[in-house]
């Protein structure tokens, strides 16, 4: 007796399928059926588990369900009694080996990205580090707290090498550099002759509400850590060196969070500088209330834009421009070359006039290339130096930011948004291109690119200064129309 294969309709001598309504070769049942390795029971294929990623199991759905489940991390299945349970959830040995570390202090299991490396290379938890180890505010490095030296905040190497005493409390010490070093990320110490004062005591000496140049508070982020940070000095003058009014300003711009101080400048006549902590965009736009602050400034008498003694100055933090050194430089060579091939719009766009620029933010030169660039502002033929190098349209100089130097003070809202963006919006450009695209880049494709929803000041300032491709400025408008 024979039977017809209902799949293939071919003779068999025998009906693999056992249903005498469904005859199957041996061929055609083999691969419709198979048996479950778990369970042992012959199942159809349909109910065979199948998972993307991992090799084909001889699993029923049923046995899967029961018996296996899938890794946290990996997502590939394993068997329920080879997985290792967390609080994050079941890991298999290999991701649960490779995400987890034990801390060297309590030996608890912690991942791996959200444990700290001590001095001596152990893994430390979170909450280990927080009561037992601290990081050292001068070399980074992290120690147990028995090593600490000057209230937990220094190692033993880096206090006993690099820290002094204040000359006139006797009790607090501070880095040597920070004596004459303007961009030391330690509040600035302050030095008179032979002697030198901690920040504390040196408050003392002067006016509360105006700060010598020199003073460097503590940097206080702002935003999204992970966000591009800057940060803004707006000269003020006219208005006179007045405390009371750098107090009433900073009682404003400080109502919600410290974000602004103030200090002196030796470049303005009767008045003063208010320097911003680092900002994301985000939040220089929605949080500091600059309207306000400006108002006040107004009605004290205080001019930015009409006087020409001021500038607005954006510092762009280097971390922002790249995760290392050769990122970073990549970068800012693009930024260099694009203000240089640009000069005559950025120049425009500052408000400056050409004098202006040349005191106190000139250009550096156009070059063929922006690494060209880079390499004659890094490494200047005369290797001399040069005191009044800072003054650059973009000042290369700080150790921790680029400085834009080149814009004109303003107390205009939209003006001073708009100069931000503007920095902003090179900075992403510059991020983008490699430098064959930013030697092509034009000023039609740049500001055509720019998004008007997210930067709406500056499309309508670009506008406003007939920078913007194929606007005029409307009728009646005059380019510096409103502008303090």
């Amino acid at each position: 007796m024979s039977f017809t294969c209902r799949l293939c309709g071919e003779q068999t001598p025998h009906n693999y399928g056992g249903d005498r309504h469904f005859p199957l070769c041996e061929r055609c049942y083999e691969a419709e059926y198979f048996v479950c390795a778990e369970c042992e029971d012959t199942i159809h294929v349909s109910n065979r588990y199948q998972e993307q990623g991992a090799p084909e199991m001889d699993l029923c759905v049923a046995c899967h369900r029961e018996h296996y489940t899938r890794c946290a991390e990996c997502g590939i299945s394993h068997r329920r009694t080879d997985m290792i349970q967390t609080d994050e959830g079941v890991f298999c040995h290999g991701c649960y080996d490779a995400q987890y570390v034990e801390c060297h202090n309590c030996h608890s299991r912690v991942r791996r990205h959200e444990s700290v490396e001590t001095n001596e290379g152990n893994p430390i938890c979170q909450g280990c580090m927080e009561y037992h180890y601290f990081r050292c505010e001068d070399c980074g490095e992290v120690f147990h707290s028995s090593m600490a030296r000057h209230h937990f905040g220094h190692c033993p190497n880096c206090f006993e090498s690099k820290y002094r005493l204040c000359d006139w409390c006797k009790q607090e010490y501070f880095p040597h550099a920070d004596l004459r070093n303007e961009n030391a990320i330690y509040h600035v110490t302050h030095f008179d002759g032979e002697q030198a004062f901690c920040d504390r005591c040196s408050a003392s000496f002067k006016q509360e509400g105006i700060t010598n140049y020199s003073y460097k508070p503590f940097a206080l982020m702002h935003g999204d850590r992970d966000g591009r940070h800057y940060g803004v000095e707006l000269e003020v003058d006219r208005g006179g060196y007045n405390r009371d009014h750098a107090n009433t300003v900073k009682a404003i711009a400080n109502r919600d969070a410290i974000n602004i101080y103030t200090k002196s400048d030796g470049s303005l006549n009767d008045g003063f500088e208010i320097v911003s902590h680092p900002m994301t965009l985000d939040y220089i736009t929605e949080n500091v209330p600059w309207a306000e602050m400006f108002s006040k400034l107004l009605s004290l008498n205080y001019r930015s834009h009409q006087v020409s003694t001021c500038g607005l100055h954006i510092h762009v933090e280097r971390k922002g421009l790249g995760a290392d050194e050769d990122r970073q430089d990549e970068v800012i060579s693009n930024i260099l070359f694009f203000v240089e091939k640009h000069w005559d719009q950025v120049l425009d766009f500052s408000r400056r006039t050409k004098s202006q620029v040349d005191s106190w933010a000139r250009r550096y030169g156009v070059k063929s290339a922006p690494s060209e660039l880079l390499n004659a502002v890094k490494f200047p033929e005369d290797h001399e130096y040069n005191p009044n190098a800072r003054y650059a349209c973009v000042n290369l100089l700080p150790e921790h930011t680029i400085e834009f130097r080149i814009f004109r003070g303003t107390l205009k809202l939209s003006t001073f948004l708009a100069t931000v963006q503007f920095v902003d919006e090179i900075c992403n450009r510059a991020m983008e291109l490699d430098s064959l695209d930013m030697v092509d880049l034009s000023w039609k494709q740049f500001v055509m690119e720019i998004d008007p929803d997210l930067k709406p000041e500056l499309v309508q300032y670009l506008k406003e200064r007939q920078l913007y491709v194929n606007e005029l400025v409307p009728v009646g408008v005059t380019m510096e129309e409103g502008e303090f």
